[in-house]
């Protein structure tokens, strides 16, 4: 992936002096005109091509970490960035959440999601990412089904379930995948 992004670098910015911190590369935060979000971009239609995702996401039932799994080791890449791109794809009405401890570090949702679903800023207890990361709780093997006001705060959500599968990320981060309904 490294070797990737700065592929990614000489595509897109030659010509300028950067400098990528080991914070500075996969980080889903920065915004789409960091030069290390394009370099990002660049790395994972590289190593996640599109057109030879997208017929493999056809035949998928739902987005699980196992689905995500499967395919990341098939094209030897992260299961995050495998997921970045599934969501991208937009196959699935899906976003993907990562937490810290204290705050949302970052999220990304598929376009077929409605603006509003917007993912709460920290955590809530009764979601089973907080009890993985607070109380070292074991990954779910499937996804789980909850209320939609445990993730989301509009009004009206409360009438909404989604599901929910997570996975521990180093330094106390944990990324969820949730699932929305068809219709919102």
């Amino acid at each position: 992936m490294l070797l990737a992004h700065e592929l990614g670098h000489w595509h897109h910015h030659r010509g300028r002096i950067l400098f990528c911190g080991k914070n500075d590369v996969c980080n889903f935060a920065n915004d789409a005109l960091n030069p290390e979000r394009q370099a990002d971009s660049f790395a994972s239609d590289l190593i996640l091509p599109g057109f030879m995702i997208e017929p493999r996401l056809r035949k998928m039932k739902r987005p699980t970490l196992a689905a995500a799994r499967e395919l990341a080791g098939e094209f030897h890449a992260s299961l995050t960035a495998t997921l970045v791109k599934m969501t991208i794809l937009n196959h699935f009405p899906m976003i993907i959440v990562c937490h810290n401890k204290t705050d949302r570090r970052w999220f990304e949702r598929s376009n077929i999601v409605q603006p509003w679903w917007f993912p709460a800023r920290s955590l809530d207890p009764q979601t089973f990412a907080a009890d993985m990361l607070f109380n070292g709780a074991t990954e779910q093997r499937f996804p789980r089904k909850m209320g939609a006001d445990a993730w989301f705060d509009f009004k009206g959500c409360d009438r909404f379930e989604v599901e929910e599968q997570s996975f521990l990320l180093p330094n106390d981060e944990i990324l969820t995948v949730l699932k929305l309904p068809m219709r919102q």
